[in-house]
């Protein structure tokens, strides 16, 4: 009987060679994505230095058509205070730029801000025609930046509630004289510098471990607030009532007076009559 040569298992060799090349095409596949996947420090450095060029683009959307607008009378000295009014709108409208922009991005915010006012600065010497002007100009754009913190700084002093317990949740932050209040205000001014908004600001209010829902004015007891106008309104009603009712009695009050006099003046000649009746 003759032996038959054992065939060759050709399958599994071609089966592990197919595996060995999706393995090796696997690992190239995913170090490519890991390389586009990971920034490299180029791309780092413009993800950092993109705030410069979003202060640029809010001074140009914001802060230019004001001073394009003012550019002639700012040269000529005439109207520098419609530039420090036109300044303040457009500070405020840059903040609620970049914060809308740098949501989640708040610790950029500061530096971008910082950017906005150099360049305003700048900018505002160009308009400049003699040294004099330049001063104004500048001390008119530092008071426009000063006076758009100060709108800010009154709304939430004016709204927001002192935490101090003695207070008992009774009095704003402008309305507290005591030096409790100190350490909100300090932390107002903190986050409005860092660029933040008054919503988020009372968001962080909130969040503080001596905050919660009642740090908000506008939040707390407002049947409070109420009452005192209620009471004027309940007071004002019962002076008129009060009034209408006068001047009614007063109007049907002749009538029934001349009913009554003319009613005396019957009985008086009735017994006039019996008088006269009783002596014949």
């Amino acid at each position: 009987m003759e032996l038959q040569p054992r065939p060759r298992r050709r399958s599994s060799s071609r089966g592990g060679g197919a595996l060995l090349v999706f393995g090796v095409l696997l690992m190239l596949v995913t170090t490519a994505f890991a390389q586009e996947t990971v920034p490299s420090p180029a791309a780092e450095s413009a993800t950092v230095s993109s705030g410069s060029g979003l202060a640029k683009e809010v001074f140009e959307q914001h802060v230019r058509p004001v001073l394009e607008r003012y550019a002639e009378d700012s040269r000529g000295g005439e109207n520098a205070r419609g530039v420090k009014s036109g300044l303040r709108v457009a500070i405020d409208a840059s903040r609620a730029t970049i914060a809308e922009r740098l949501t989640d991005r708040i610790a950029e915010r500061r530096a971008v801000l910082d950017e906005l006012h150099a360049t305003l600065l700048q900018e505002l010497q160009g308009l400049a025609s003699t040294p004099a002007l330049s001063t104004r100009l500048t001390a008119l754009a530092v008071e426009a930046k000063a006076e758009n913190d100060k709108f800010h700084l009154d709304h939430l002093f004016g709204t927001l509630i002192c935490w101090c317990p003695d207070e008992n949740w009774t009095k704003t932050l402008t309305g507290c004289p005591d030096a409790c209040a100190n350490e909100q205000k300090d932390l107002v001014k903190q986050w409005l510098a860092e660029g933040l908004t008054d919503d988020e600001i009372f968001d962080r209010m909130v969040a503080h471990p001596k905050g919660g829902e009642r740090v908000r004015g506008y939040d707390r007891n407002w049947f409070s607030f109420a009452i005192p106008f209620l009471l004027l309104g309940i007071g004002t009603a019962f002076v008129l009532v009060a009034l209408l009712a006068f001047r009614g009695s007063r109007a049907t009050g002749s009538p029934v007076e001349d009913s009554s006099e003319e009613e005396d003046a019957r009985w008086d000649d009735l017994i006039e009559q019996e008088l006269k009746e009783m002596d014949n």
